[in-house]
């Protein structure tokens, strides 16, 4: 586990499937290496956005990547409300207070982990078609 993570929440981008940042590196995360990727990124895309253009559904792919952003908020909190409403009343003892207290938010953080792996892998998906028209600084840090 990297130093960058609490052992809860998964990775960023680039992700592997059970939430590993960058897998293949035997030493500690590069906290440096990856602020100068979202900076270098975020700039660089603002301006290729304003003069020149990316792949053909890239615009797609971005309105697609801000829909999973809120589908991921809305199955967390659909989740919990169906844990409260429909698994506590009818699964659970009750006298058991603290299980009561603590199914909903369960429910609602596995959803939240799936919907935030969805999101990571369509991210990954959108760098790797974007990766062609990216300069070298922000490759370098890819």
């Amino acid at each position: 586990m990297s130093a960058g993570r609490d052992g809860i929440f998964l990775g960023g981008i680039g992700s592997d499937v059970f939430g590993e940042h960058t897998t293949a590196r035997n030493i500690r995360q590069d906290l440096v290496n990856d602020f100068l990727r979202d900076k270098y990124l975020k700039e660089y895309l603002e301006w290729h956005r304003q003069n020149a253009r990316f792949y053909d559904g890239f615009e797609s792919d971005l309105t697609y990547q801000k829909m999973l952003w809120y589908q991921k908020w809305g199955m967390a909190l659909g989740s919990a409300a169906f844990a409260a409403v429909v698994i506590n009343p009818n699964f659970t003892r009750r006298r058991s207070y603290y299980a009561r207290k603590l199914i909903p938010f369960m429910f609602g953080l596995c959803t939240y982990q799936y919907g935030y792996r969805n999101e990571n892998l369509a991210m990954t998906n959108m760098l790797l078609q974007m990766n062609e028209y990216l300069p070298l600084e922000v490759r370098r840090t890819m």
